[in-house]
Parts: C-alpha cells; sequence; structure tokens
C-alpha cells in the first residue's frame, strides 16, 4: 500500500505557539540532550583514560626493556 507524506510549511514562531504541551515538551528535551551529554563525556573519559593507560604501559615496557639491556 502506498504511503502519502504531507509537507506543511510554516514559520517557527506559529509552530511554536501551536504546542500544546510546550513547557513538558522543552523539559523532556532538556532531559534526553543533558543524557546525551552525560553519555558523551563518559565515553570520552574511557576513552581518554584506555589512552592514557596504554601510553603508560609503553612506557614501562620499554623502561623495562632499557634496564634488562642495562643488565646484560
Amino acid at each position: 500500500m502506498p504511503e502519502i507524506v504531507i509537507v506543511l510549511k510554516c514559520k517557527e514562531e506559529s509552530t511554536f505557539a501551536r504546542t500544546i504541551f510546550k513547557d513538558k515538551i522543552k523539559a523532556e528535551y532538556d532531559k534526553i540532550m543533558a543524557k546525551r551529554k552525560e553519555d558523551i563525556d563518559k565515553k570520552r573519559t574511557e576513552a581518554r583514560n584506555a589512552e592514557l593507560k596504554s601510553k603508560q604501559d609503553d612506557l614501562k615496557a620499554g623502561a623495562d626493556e632499557e634496564t634488562t639491556e642495562e643488565k646484560l
């Protein structure tokens, strides 16, 4: 069965004026955006910590190799 899409064009102000639950919609939007920001910050922190740990392990391995070579 074919679908029909109707596109209505109107000004942004009139769209918001027609919104019934403007405060509830804005509160839900703010909640969703805060959750997204929190998730992004958490992933960024985890990635940064993983990269830092990797670099520290590489430095430690390099230091261990130098110590081993000195003992030989």
